[in-house]
C-alpha cells in the first residue's frame, strides 16, 4: 500500500509544480500503477496528460555486453516473474 501511496503523491506532486510531460508505467504486470495514474489525473482535473502503458510480455532480454558492458552479469533476465 505504501507504494501506491507514494506513487498518488508523486502524481500530486507533479501536477502542482506544473511538470510538463505524460506519465508512463513501465513493465505493467497488472496495470494497478497506470490505473491509479490515471485516477489521480482525473481527480485534479489535469486532461492534458496521457497515461502510457509499455511492456514487453516476454520478460527482460539478456544483457549484450559488447554493446553495454555496463550490464555485465546483470540476471533479471532469469527472473520469469518480471
Amino acid at each position: 500500500r505504501k507504494g501506491l501511496d507514494d506513487l498518488e503523491n508523486m502524481v500530486r506532486d507533479i501536477v502542482q509544480a506544473d511538470v510538463p510531460g505524460d506519465l508512463m508505467e513501465t513493465g505493467v504486470w497488472q496495470g494497478g500503477s497506470c490505473i491509479l495514474m490515471k485516477a489521480v489525473l482525473d481527480a485534479l482535473g489535469d486532461t492534458t496528460r496521457r497515461v502510457w502503458v509499455v511492456d514487453s510480455f516476454e520478460g527482460c532480454p539478456e544483457p549484450n555486453e559488447s554493446e553495454y558492458p555496463q550490464d555485465a552479469g546483470d540476471r533479471h533476465h532469469t527472473f520469469t516473474n518480471l
